[in-house]
């Protein structure tokens, strides 16, 4: 991503804060971008968390609490309110948990993502984010079973869902958002070497790139997928009920952004 992109997209956020009557707390790239196998065309997946003046907050009505804009058919601009955010944490919201650490940030205003870092490991479920992910991977797995053409796109994100939920299961701890990050977890070279090759043509290519598969790769992502539903079996279903933390931090944001 060059200077001049991130600097575009900086003010197109700011832009957005003056035309909501908003505060972004902070705004991060997701997607196939963060994620490390963008291609050729690939648009831009902004997604943020804003907070809103006090008297929004006060009334009985259930207020829209997303925001959604295409800005152009390359920049897609998604966000969810602080009440939505942090109801979705207390649940290990896997989507929020990868948008904490991704490596390609617009806004942190006051460090709000180590804030909503730590608090995300406070209420960490791990069997929610693993069966999350295990979902996602199963969607397309019949089509590598029955050796038919897929997406080159839907292959990178079966196999960045599976290595993420065993991300989960060996370090406890909600997974790293980049696909060479989760990649340490195998040191098969021969796995590593054809996923290579394949992020090679994904770069290369457009969003549209179908394959018929690859047989190694494949081979892993259903022993990976074996493994990991072995492992879930034995994970305790507890979780943090205690919300006071979550309150405090909501009431705290949103009055001290309420004296801006």
């Amino acid at each position: 991503m060059s200077d001049n992109e991130k600097e575009l997209i900086t003010e197109e956020l700011l832009a957005l804060e003056k035309k909501e009557n908003i505060k972004i707390l902070f705004a991060v790239e997701s997607g196939s971008r963060a994620w490390g196998f963008e291609s050729k065309d690939s648009d831009y997946d902004v997604r943020f968390v804003y907070v809103r003046p006090l008297e929004w907050y006060m009334s009985i009505s259930r207020r829209k609490d997303t925001l959604e804009v295409m800005i152009n058919e390359d920049l897609d601009f998604a966000g969810w309110d602080l009440n939505k955010a942090l109801e979705l944490l207390a649940k290990s919201n896997p989507p929020l948990g990868e948008w904490l650490n991704s490596s390609i940030v617009y806004m942190n205003r006051d460090n709000s993502i180590s804030e909503f870092s730590e608090l995300f490991d406070k209420y960490l479920r791990e069997n929610a984010l693993v069966y999350h992910y295990l979902s996602m991977a199963s969607k397309d797995i019949e089509t590598l079973r029955e050796k038919k053409e897929i997406k080159l796109k839907k292959y990178f994100y079966m196999l960045r869902s599976l290595l993420a939920s065993k991300w989960v299961m060996v370090y406890h701890e909600k997974p790293p958002i980049l696909l060479s990050k989760l990649l340490t977890l195998t040191e098969n070279k021969e796995v590593l070497n054809e996923t290579g090759k394949l992020l090679e043509m994904k770069k290369a290519g457009n969003e549209g790139t179908k394959i018929i598969g690859n047989e190694i790769i494949n081979e892993f992502i259903f022993d990976t997928k074996k493994e990991v539903e072995e492992m879930v079996k034995n994970v305790s279903n507890s979780k943090n009920t205690d919300l006071k933390f979550l309150d405090r931090f909501f009431l705290d944001k949103v009055l001290y952004y309420e004296k801006m």
